[in-house]
């Protein structure tokens, strides 16, 4: 497959964006949904390189390692997401969890993430 028409412009616009700097930096309550079929509401207060530590209202404070973090997203886009969010049955019973050893994950191309930032 040839050189995808605006590869570059996007990557230099979106290479260094990462939604959990957005997360801090927005000073809101964000649902992340976690391994387990954990979900929490709660504000980012630090972003390391491995964790974040998390402010839920009813909880305190927690560290989670961002390998936990499947997806996140404001709470005001909730009703929108929501929706769009399938649990496939037979996946959700195999108890799968996080890959640890960054070698055996799985590699996405930044012309995916591209692609589907177009659609």
């Amino acid at each position: 497959m040839g050189h995808l028409a605006g590869l570059k412009n996007y990557l230099d616009a979106m290479y260094a964006r990462s939604v959990c700097d957005q997360a801090l930096a927005s000073h809101t309550p964000w649902l992340l949904h976690l391994h387990g079929q954990r979900i929490v509401q709660a504000s980012i207060v630090a972003n390391d390189t491995y964790e974040l530590t998390v402010a839920m209202a009813d909880a305190g404070q927690e560290e989670l390692p961002k390998i936990q973090v499947k997806c996140l997203y404001p709470v005001e886009l909730s009703a929108a997401v929501r929706p769009l969010i399938k649990v496939d049955k037979k996946v959700a019973g195999l108890g799968l969890a996080p890959i640890l050893e960054p070698d055996k994950r799985h590699f996405i191309k930044n012309k995916a993430s591209f692609i589907a930032s177009k659609k």
